[in-house]
């Protein structure tokens, strides 16, 4: 799965880069996504402190998808709903662990998410990556 994910691969990475063309230059912008891998901001960040990733731990996310409303039938119609709902998790902590190796790699910022900040600290670290 997460080889095959096209948004873990880049894929929509150009249509960011267009979506983002389009906007007023002196327009601030916070830009979230899967597609925004630290191997293909990089060149384009004038510098690193330009960029930031929250890596969520894999409790942390769990609490947050557990808290959300999925649509009708997200996992449900899937043979089974507990193996596809623990697959989409370790999915997803492999690419967190990758993005966590990356961003180290490119010495790109990085800010843990555990669920131990309240959503103003995290707020804060973020203000203070972008030296806000």
């Amino acid at each position: 799965m997460l080889e095959t994910f096209h948004r873990f691969r880049g894929e929509a990475f150009g249509l960011i880069l267009e979506d983002l063309a389009r906007l007023p230059r002196r327009t601030p912008v916070v830009v979230v996504g899967f597609g925004l891998l630290p191997h293909l901001m990089e060149p384009l960040l004038t510098e690193p402190r330009h960029a930031v990733w929250p890596l969520p731990t894999p409790e942390f996310r769990q609490v947050a998808f557990g808290s959300r409303a999925l649509p009708e039938g997200t996992f449900t119609r899937k043979s089974d709903p507990e193996r596809a709902d623990r697959d989409i998790a370790l999915r997803d902590t492999m690419y967190t662990r990758r993005l966590h190796e990356e961003t180290a790699r490119l010495r790109l910022p990085a800010i843990t998410v555990d669920g131990t900040m309240t959503e103003g600290e995290l707020a804060e670290r973020v203000s203070e990556v972008f030296r806000l």
